[in-house]
């Protein structure tokens, strides 16, 4: 097991100027990296332009989407004819009412629709849910890095990159019961780099403002402990004013109860065994992978790593290998190819290596995240070398994806 535990804790003391203009977002549950729908057509003046979004429904699990779009109308006014185009003016806005009365029933069935999935989740099974599948790169269509392992009704989270907390909230609503904010109350990190933790604060803090009432079990390698003693402090005021002040929240559920691990079993509870195991991710002095072991499968996640033997040996025919993973050949704004490429071999797996590491591990499904695609490089040509040498399943993993291996 890993160390003991130690509990933290703060020391007390532009809009259009159209008559007639709407934007809608609309997502249930949605895959922010969807392609955004709908198309702009050119119109006489009498009729409002419209550019809307689609729907639709993962291929890869049970998560509703809606992808993200809406509706722009512009209705111009024809100065020649101030009584004509009052009127028609009139019509169109009445036209945009009834579309937003439209938009309000369908919301309002969408949210019937989630609640009802919600509450048919099934109590005994193990799920995956992607909350972030992004790198350090900003890109608005993948949140940060962090899984959810579902075992029996429970969450298990891994790394908490940016978005991590209203991704579960979304999963939720899509009908995932699970990622309940105020139940998200297990994390595993793999390693300290940015990316993968700037989501802490938000972990910490948001479920417990949302009424968490037990502190964060928060795992993870040397340095975890300090880095939740200075989030803990930077927020002391907050922490202060809301519990002593007219929010009078909770004393705990902010809290964090630190376990900073070894390699071996460092969680197990009625649902799932969790095993630690060290992997090689450049010049970090520890990162780690996890294995969770649940009554349905097994499912090991190997955090950023370059292949690692302990990668297959966790997973020895395991049921899923989730990996991360880079293809192509380029450089940065600041390094060369040459120099970037030296990096990316230390830190990182290439997409023709992952093929064999899948094979040696014997996976029987291949599920990669947090990939890079260097150069001219893209999906297909990271797929396709992965198969070079792996010839079971392999899936890209897409933000808020849902899989039941």
């Amino acid at each position: 097991m890993g160390k003991r535990a130690e509990t933290i804790s703060a020391s007390s003391g532009g809009s259009e100027s159209n008559e007639c203009d709407s934007r809608q977002a609309h997502h249930v549950g949605s895959s922010p990296q969807e392609d955004r729908g709908g198309a702009a057509g050119e119109v006489g003046e009498d009729t409002c332009r419209e550019e809307g979004g689609v729907g639709g429904t993962s291929s890869l699990g049970s998560l509703p989407w809606r992808v993200r779009g809406g509706l722009h109308a512009r209705c111009p006014v024809d100065s020649g004819n101030v009584e004509q185009s009052m009127s028609q003016m009139s019509t169109r806005v009445l036209g945009c009412y009834l579309w937003l009365l439209a938009e309000v029933i369908f919301l309002a069935m969408a949210h019937a629709q989630t609640k009802t999935a919600a509450a048919s989740e099934p109590a005994t099974s193990t799920s995956i849910v992607f909350l972030g599948t992004g790198t350090p790169r900003p890109q608005p269509d993948h949140e940060g890095p962090s899984i959810a392992v579902i075992a029996n009704g429970k969450a298990y989270l891994v790394d908490a990159g940016v978005g991590v907390v209203r991704q579960a909230n979304a999963a939720y609503i899509g009908g995932i019961s699970s990622l309940k904010i105020e139940d998200l109350r297990v994390a595993f990190i793999t390693h300290l780099h940015s990316d993968h933790t700037l989501g802490l604060p938000d972990l910490i803090f948001t479920p417990w403002v949302m009424g968490r009432t037990a502190p964060l079990e928060l795992y993870g390698p040397t340095g975890i402990k300090t880095m939740a003693e200075n989030i803990i402090k930077a927020y002391a005021q907050d922490t202060n004013i809301r519990i002593d002040g007219m929010e009078g929240a909770n004393r705990n559920g902010y809290k964090v109860n630190v376990h900073e691990i070894n390699s071996g079993v460092v969680y197990q509870d009625a649902n799932v065994k969790v095993t630690a195991f060290l992997v090689k991710h450049g010049s970090w002095p520890k990162a780690y992978g996890y294995r969770f072991e649940t009554a349905h499968k097994t499912i090991v996640i190997s955090g950023d790593t370059r292949p690692s033997k302990s990668v297959s040996d966790a997973c020895n025919g395991c049921d899923v290998l989730i990996h991360e993973v880079y293809s192509g050949y380029g450089g940065t704004s600041q390094k060369s190819p040459e120099e970037w490429m030296k990096y990316m071999a230390a830190f990182h797996t290439s997409a023709q290596e992952l093929g064999i590491v899948a094979t040696q591990a014997r996976a029987k499904t291949l599920i990669v995240t947090h990939y890079v695609s260097l150069g001219s490089s893209d999906q297909t040509e990271m797929v396709n070398m992965i198969r070079k040498g792996f010839a079971g399943t392999v899936v890209v993993a897409r933000d808020l994806d849902v899989i039941a291996p």
